[in-house]
């Protein structure tokens, strides 16, 4: 998967290199709290519970799986996951 195809399921992404940590973008809007799925995947969400930004600290597919479920992102994960498989 590329870049641009994460952008057409309405994802940006950020990669830090120096700690290979990823963040996946959704929307805009205010995080008004950060759920922690595990110590290396956690979901920043908005007012109505809606994923802002998925931050991925490691490749935890267990985790991944269970933030996608809670938060109805489950559409975009092969995309992130296969994103993540690249690097």
């Amino acid at each position: 998967m590329t870049i641009g195809n994460l952008k057409n399921m309405g994802l940006t992404v950020e990669h830090d290199p120096a700690v290979n940590a990823f963040a996946f973008h959704f929307s805009d809007e205010p995080v008004a709290e950060t759920v922690e799925f595990s110590d290396s995947v956690l979901v920043d969400i908005d007012v109505q519970r809606r994923p802002v930004t998925l931050e991925v600290l490691g490749l935890d597919q267990t985790a991944l799986e269970r933030a996608a479920a809670d938060f109805k992102f489950t559409e975009q994960l092969p995309v992130i996951t296969s994103t993540l498989k690249q690097i």
